[in-house]
């Protein structure tokens, strides 16, 4: 764990992370853009978008999420627009990408707490005869788990 001589804190603080990571039946992480939970009994990520889609931040969305699908490999996966007010056609794009990887890794994707809006662009660009678009479903406060 020393390199030349020097503690590799790093590497210590990963080890922790994975051993907490392993013991734990939801996993939490936030950034700016998402918040994901993961539940590892039912296999199913949750990811709570917290801001406008638009074309400036829909590939940090898009890489923050995928990362968390590749570490996970989740059955189904459920994205939560309840907090966001605008979505551009990068975000159609940003959706339509995830469902391809969640597809290739045989799960399934649910969009949840569409507003109005939304769901006409969903409906519009035929996303949401692809896509499961569900009703608005129980909240769930994060941080009290």
């Amino acid at each position: 764990m020393a390199i030349y001589g020097k503690i590799n804190y790093n590497m210590y603080k990963h080890i922790i992370v994975y051993f907490l990571w392993l013991f734990k039946k939801t996993v939490y992480k936030g950034g700016k853009n998402v918040i994901e939970e993961y539940d590892k009994k039912t296999q199913q990520l949750t990811v709570r978008l917290t801001e406008e889609i638009d074309q400036h931040c829909a590939d940090k969305i898009r890489r923050e999420i995928d990362n968390e699908i590749e570490r996970y490999s989740p059955r189904k996966v459920i994205f939560d627009f309840n907090n966001i007010s605008f979505m551009d056609s990068s975000g159609i794009g940003m959706v339509l990408g995830r469902f391809k990887l969640i597809k290739m890794l045989d799960g399934n994707l649910e969009l949840i707490n569409l507003n109005k809006n939304m769901k006409r662009i969903f409906d519009m660009s035929g996303v949401s005869k692809i896509i499961k678009v569900s009703e608005v479903k129980e909240e769930k406060s994060v941080g009290n788990k």
